[in-house]
Order: structure tokens, then sequence, then C-alpha cells
């Protein structure tokens, strides 16, 4: 059983809203055709023609368009056209009606689409041609119809090269728009003041500048110089600055300005000149950022300038001495900031006074009015690395002292942290130097510290007179060794045979890794066969029943160390060819 679909009252009006333009446009034009003689010849045109506009109603009925133009104004345009239609179909060429089809094709390629034109078209050559092909030629040879193709060819042009100059102009409309919405968003995110001026005319702020001074945006648009935040004691100066940065083309100045309740600030301002291509003329995009705070901070430093500037000093120096200079230097500039009677760096292990160590487990200083010892005051200052107490600066005064002023306490921590930084620093230094001239696997120096300690024993020998050897000792076939049980063994065997003749070595011997499994050894003191004893107490401790040949090299006045070391070198080149497990010298071998 099929019901009834119900109709809702606002749908009918719709429909009735739609459709009410067409018809009133059909009775508008029925009622100007001159129903002559030709019109009741011509009536199945006339028929057609509002059988055309009929149907582009009910059509815009069924599919309402969305975009412009609206279809009652589309409807009225075409009864338009059937009118001019009809006309020149009943009064001939006289009429002249048929130029009215422009005035639709314009107003859609205005306000319509690319498809509503082309739709358009469409209907007015419809309603040109079908009574044409329909019912053939006009009987009567006034009619001028054969202009009609020319008149369509002439409306498409028309319509499509006014819609496109229209939609060059509003897609620069919308990109102008995107611009100026992107701007103002700009604008408005931005932290630091903003002001638009032309010719000495506030034409846009953005709200940072409002806030920054307390104005009101309506306040602020269209004031002219002087602006209502420049104070009345600066409006010469500030009046000078703004001719100097028109005429210099922009520029930064900082200056006092007010604010909306009286109070003042200092202003950091940036002005950059923008040509505008429209009229030629010139805006002055202007940046104010509040600098009071900074201006207060910089006065305050510039306030204890020399003693920071003898604190950069004594930093840079300390970062390039060596931990015993930059204890040194740091308390000498602690005694002339707090003028102490004494000045010590302690580190951790070097204090267990109970107030020293309270300081450097709390991370705060202790200041003592009266201290023990007959110190009449001390203090304690932690020295932190990364909040990690490394150490304490204690300070004593004879004097008594009954308190730190804030300048003080201030500076003695800044001076602490800067020598907690320069320590750590020249400790990492020594660390970084101490790697650089140590052999990894083994510990002992490597050959670039060798070479530095074989240049000092050459000179000392050269003023002492006194004999100097050096040796070349060589695993023999470590090669094999290490093919046959391993890398990791063949490195514990570098190790132990280091450690155990470092163990029978003088304190004034010099052994270093030279290279793989060759070491050098520097002999202060002793001749060729002092060194060839020594070397031989040597041979009993390499592990695994390991042997070694070596060379050793009498240093002689006017010998170089690369010479030296040449002829060691050679001597272990004899010892091996004879047999390995043996010392040679530069005059002869000796088997072990």
């Amino acid at each position: 059983m099929l019901v009834p679909q119900r109709t809702d009252a606002s749908d009918v009006r719709i429909a009735a809203r739609r459709l009410a333009p067409f018809a009133l446009c059909g009775l508008v034009a029925f009622a100007l055709v001159p129903f002559s003689g030709a019109i009741a010849v011509r009536w199945p045109e006339v028929a057609i023609a509002f059988a055309i506009t009929s149907l582009l109603g009910v059509l815009a009925l069924l599919k309402p368009s969305l975009t412009e133009p609206r279809h009652a104004d589309a409807g009225a345009l075409v009864a338009l056209v059937a009118i001019a239609l009809l006309r020149d179909g009943t009064g001939g060429a006289r009429g002249g009606y048929g130029i009215t089809v422009m005035v639709p094709v314009l107003w859609v390629a205005l306000y319509g689409t690319r498809p509503q034109l082309w739709r358009l078209l469409f209907a007015v050559a419809l309603m040109f041609t079908v009574p044409l092909v329909a019912i053939g030629e006009p009987r009567y040879a006034a009619t001028g119809w054969r202009s009609v193709p020319l008149t369509l060819l002439a409306s498409t042009l028309v319509g499509v090269v006014v819609q496109e100059l229209l939609a060059r102009e509003r897609q620069s409309s919308d990109l102008v728009q995107a611009e100026h919405a992107r701007s103002t968003a700009i604008l408005s995110s931005m932290r630091e003041g903003f002001a638009l001026t032309r010719d000495g005319v506030i034409v846009d702020v953005n709200p940072a500048l409002t806030a920054l001074t307390g104005f009101t945006r309506d306040e602020l648009i269209g004031a002219r110089t002087p602006f209502p935040f420049w104070p009345l004691d600066q409006m010469a100066a500030l009046q000078r600055v703004r001719a100097q940065i028109k005429a210099e083309r922009g520029g930064t100045f900082e200056t006092t300005f007010r604010r909306a309740d009286g109070s003042r600030f200092v202003a950091e301002v940036t002005a950059v000149p923008v040509p505008q291509p429209d009229d030629g003329s010139t805006v002055f995009l202007n940046t104010m950022r509040d600098v009071t705070e900074r201006r207060a901070a910089e006065q305050a430093m510039e306030e204890r300038g020399e003693q920071l500037a003898q604190l950069a000093t004594v930093t840079r120096v300390i970062a390039h001495a060596n931990p015993d200079d930059a204890r040194e230097t740091v308390c000498g500039l602690a005694l002339r900031i707090s003028n102490a009677t004494t000045a010590q760096i302690r580190q951790l292990d070097e204090t267990d006074d109970p107030d020293a160590r309270r300081a450097i487990d709390t991370r705060t200083a202790v200041f003592l009015p009266t201290g023990p010892h007959g110190a009449d005051a001390e203090l304690f200052q932690p020295i932190l690395d990364e909040g990690r107490a490394i150490g304490v600066l204690a300070l004593t005064w004879t004097t008594r002292k009954q308190a730190l002023d804030a300048s003080e306490t201030h500076l003695l921590e800044l001076l602490a942290n800067e020598a907690a930084v320069a320590l750590v620093k020249a400790s990492a230094h020594a660390e970084l130097e101490r790697l650089v001239r140590t052999d990894p696997l083994t510990g002992l120096p490597n050959r670039r510290a060798l070479e530095e300690h074989h240049e000092r024993e050459l000179a000392a020998a050269a003023r002492s007179g006194r004999p100097l050897c050096l040796a070349i000792i060589d695993l023999d076939r470590f090669k094999d060794y290490n093919d046959t049980y391993g890398h990791p063994a063949g490195d514990a065997l570098l190790r132990a045979a280091a450690a155990g003749w470092s163990a029978r070595l003088r304190a004034t011997d010099v052994l270093a890794r030279w290279g793989g499994e060759e070491f050098c050894l520097l002999l202060p003191g002793c001749d060729e066969a002092g060194a060839c004893a020594l070397i031989e107490q040597l041979r009993p401790v390499v592990p695994q029943g390991q042997t070694f040949s070596a060379g050793v090299a009498l240093w002689t006045p006017g010998v170089g160390a690369e010479q030296l070391i040449a002829q060691a070198d050679a001597a272990l080149y004899r010892a091996k060819r004879d047999g390995r497990n043996r010392t040679a010298t530069a005059l002869g071998a000796r088997a072990a």
C-alpha cells in the first residue's frame, strides 16, 4: 500500500520562490509581444520560445545552482532573450532587439561560473535555431535571421574573454586577501609591538603594541606625530630621530617612551621602509621591543664592570693553565675581590674541616663571622661542577668581618663557578695530554712521548758529559705467537712484558712502546756494558718462555736522536740475523 508522501510547507515556499521569477518574466514577455498578423502566422515560434523558457525554469527547480547568478536572475534574463527573439520574429530587422542577447551573456560572465556560461550560450542558441529547424525560415525577408551565427559567436567570445579577465582579477584579489590574512596573523602573533605608518600617520598596529603602550587600537590608528606614546620632554629628540630615519631610509634607535598610565619604558625601535607599487608612496614597518629590563641589567653590570673584567681575564688565563697555576690565579682574584687575608682551593680529599665539609655536603656557602684557629672570619664557598661539589674555596680574614655584601657574595659565587669550569678543563686537558702520550695497550709512554724524553736526555748528556745509551727491544717470533695463540694472547704478552720490565728498571730509565712488538729503552748514565747487563736482567720476566732480541747504541757527541736510533736499530738487525735471543751493540754482538 502506497502512502502519499507529506510535503513540507517550507519546500512549497522554496519551489514557489524559484518558479515565481520565471512565471513573472514569461507573463511580461507575453504582454510585450506585439500581436499582429505576423505573430498569427509565426505562432509556433512563440510557443517554442516560451517552451524553452519554461523548460529552463523546471530544470532550475529540479537542480538549483549553488553559486551566482541565482536562477531567479537567470530566469529573468532568459525571458528577456525570449522577448528579443519574439520581437525580432514579429517586427523584423527594424525591431533591433536581437543585440539584447548580450545582456544575459555579460551577466553570467560577470557573476557566474564557466559551466553556467556555456549552458546559457547553449540556451540562447536553442532559442535562435530551434524555430528555424522546427518551422523553417521566416516567410518575410526583413527578419535578418542570418545574423544569428555572428551574434552567437560574438556573445561567446565576449563572455569567455570577460570571464577570463574576471577570473584573473578574482585570483589576484584572492591572493591579496590571503596575503593580508597571513600578514595579519603574523602581526598578531608577534611578541614585539608593531606599527605601520604612512606620512607620519599610524595606519595599523598589532595587539602587542597596544599591550606594551596601554593605548587602545582606536587611540593609535590615525594618530599623527607626535604619537600618543611619545613623552613630552622627548618630542624634539624623537622628531630628529624620525627625520634621520626618513632621510636614511630606515634604521634602529633606542629611547624612552611613555605608557597610557604615565609610566615610562625603554624600547628599541627598528624602522624599515617599504615602497608601495600602487601609488609610489612609502610606508614604514616599525617594530618596538621593550628593553627596560635589559638596560637595567646592563647598568648593574657596568657598576661591577671592573671586577667582572678581572674575572673574565682570570677565566681566560686559567682555561689554559695547569691545575696548580689555576689554583693560584683563582685564589689571587678571590683575595682582591674580598680583601681577605688568605685564600685556598681545597679538593674533597684535602679538607677535614667540619665547616668546609658542611659547605661541600650542602653545596651552599658557609660564612663564619668569628672563626676558629685565630681567624676572625671564614668563608667556605663550594666549587660545583654540574651540581656536584668538587672542592671548596676557603677564605679567611684576620680583621673582624661581620658579613659579606651582596656584590662580594655574587662575585665569589661566579669565581667559584668559573674556577670549577677552569679546573675541570685543566684536568681534562692534562688527562688528554696523558692519553696522547701514553700507549693504550701497555700504559707505557708512546713514540711521541719517547721523542720528547729523548731530546731532553740528549741535552742533559751534552751538558753533563754522562753516558747515555738507547736500546731497541723486539720480541722474537711474535707474529708466530699471535698466529698460534691469537691476538688477545699476544696483547696479554705485550702487557705482561711491559709490566715486568718496568718493575726492574731504574727510576731514571724510560721504557716506551716503539710500535708493534718493539720497545725503546733510554738508559741515562749507562755505558754499553752497563746497558747490556741491565737488559739481561729483563729476559727472565718475559712470560710464556718467550725471548727477545735487543740492539744497543751509545751516544757520542755530535750524534743526533735519529742517528742514535738508527744505530740501535742496526744493532737489533744484527742480533736478529745472528740467531735472536741476544743483545747486539753498535760495536759488536753479545749472545743471551
